[in-house]
């Protein structure tokens, strides 16, 4: 039996236990797969020892009793959450990943310093209602790993931290309320939600060391510090505004409550719509600069056209965020397929596309024309156009990693793409035809 040095060949046979499908994956998929795992493997006990915990500490009474007032918090606990906003962290070799985050902190925390533990469940329920939306609109299998070990390890910071910063805030003499309010409690409950948010932060930490250890993340230096960096500066105002929110609620009331929550909502509106657009501008960006380069590429290529797989292997996986992206011509020979191990797009997308289809877009659960089924993520195609007769002498498939903006936002520069390669062909062709003249 053969030895396996290696710790992700070692962890990819436990692995499929779990997940057999993972192994025909490519290599940097399996790779980002077996990190989800072992993600997931880390969070699970965390996250039930906090909610063990939780239990524990949870006032079954108290709830009870005031569950009007814990319904309307889930609800803007929910609404909160909705309104997230997010950042792409760009990673050597055209890999990606994101996070996000919100002020929803700001109604959990404020409803634990007026009603103590019972209060954190309002953050679990949101992250399960949330986790489950997020599974119904993610077809694919790696996709639902990466929610699930999201919410999951999200469970666990927001149960362990919150708890463990409670407890510091009672052993201090601190008091659920904290009344009377007064600078010194309003110090304790600041060093309470600090020592929950560096809870929450710093379980990230072994868990990047852990996949270090395992080589499955080489660029995880910059990604972790991106990260960290990202969450810190996104939470911190939350966490400390939510002090404010439960001072408003004590010295005045529920009105004045709600109307502090009204503004933090129209803010959070702002930083969704914010963080979207510049989302967009970058990547609209990122598109033209690849197209540049490309075009250069191809300018200073030989004219027979044998460099131009090469050259879209170089510059195509910047350009989009793409789950899947294949380049085929109508001869039946694919320039370029990403991930490389990914199975062909199916045919009768080509059979669809070469008798004429123009460019389009789909979003989730749109109905396909070729197949008549619905679309399992967001995904645009476009023919590439001949020069001499106008018919498509081949195609461009593009599966999108993410719904941020609408795939039609794609099609300019998918439509690009397209024209460029349809000028290095013709390029090649009159090459041929000028070396058959001599």
């Amino acid at each position: 039996m053969p030895r396996h040095d290696n710790p992700p060949d070692r962890l990819l046979g436990l692995a499929r236990r779990v997940w057999p499908a993972l192994a025909t994956l490519d290599e940097p998929e399996r790779r980002r797969g077996l990190s989800e795992v072992v993600g997931l493997a880390y969070s699970l006990p965390l996250a039930l020892a906090g909610l063990a915990w939780l239990s524990a500490a949870t006032d079954a009474g108290l709830l009870l009793r005031e569950w009007p007032i814990f319904a309307l918090l889930a609800g803007l606990s929910a609404l909160f959450s909705y309104l997230s906003f997010f950042q792409f962290f760009q990673r050597p070799a055209s890999s990606y990943d994101w996070a996000s985050s919100s002020l929803q902190p700001i109604v959990v925390v404020s409803a634990v310093l007026l009603f103590g533990p019972t209060a954190i469940w309002l953050d679990v329920a949101t992250e399960l209602i949330s986790g489950a939306h997020a599974w119904r609109r993610q077809p694919l299998a790696i996709q639902r790993w990466n929610s699930a070990r999201n919410r999951v390890f999200n469970i666990a910071a927001s149960t362990l931290g919150f708890l463990a910063g409670l407890a510091l805030y009672r052993r201090l003499g601190g008091q659920i309320p904290p009344s009377p309010l007064t600078p010194a409690s309003g110090a304790l409950a600041l060093l309470a939600v600090l020592v929950a948010l560096a809870i929450q932060v710093g379980l990230f930490g072994p868990y990047a060391l852990l996949l270090r250890r395992l080589r499955l993340s080489g660029d995880l230096a910059s990604g972790a510090l991106q990260y960290v960096r990202f969450v810190v500066v996104v939470s911190l105002p939350p966490f400390a505004f939510a002090i404010l929110a439960a001072a408003v609620y004590l010295q005045i009331g529920w009105g004045a409550y709600l109307f502090f929550m009204a503004g933090a909502l129209l803010a959070s509106l702002l930083a969704q719509r914010l963080s979207g657009a510049a989302e967009r501008s970058g990547r609209r960006s990122g598109e033209l600069a690849q197209l540049e380069r490309l075009g250069r590429a191809l300018l200073a290529a030989p004219p027979d056209a044998l460099a131009l797989p090469a050259a879209l292997a170089a510059h195509v996986p910047a350009m989009f965020r793409y789950e899947q992206i294949e380049i085929r011509l109508a001869s039946g020979q694919t320039l370029l397929r990403l991930p490389e191990r990914t199975a062909p797009v199916e045919g009768a997308l080509w059979s669809w596309l070469f008798a004429g289809a123009s460019a389009s877009s789909y979003a989730l659960g749109d109905r396909l024309p070729w197949s008549e089924r619905p679309a399992r993520g967001a995904l645009a195609v476009a023919p590439i156009a001949g020069h001499a007769t106008g018919a498509a002498i081949g195609g461009i498939y593009l599966a999108l990693y993410s719904q941020v903006e609408a795939p039609a936002a794609v099609l300019p520069a998918l439509q690009s793409l397209a024209a460029q390669i349809a000028s290095a062909l013709h390029r090649a062709e009159e090459h041929a035809r000028e070396l058959a003249y001599q």
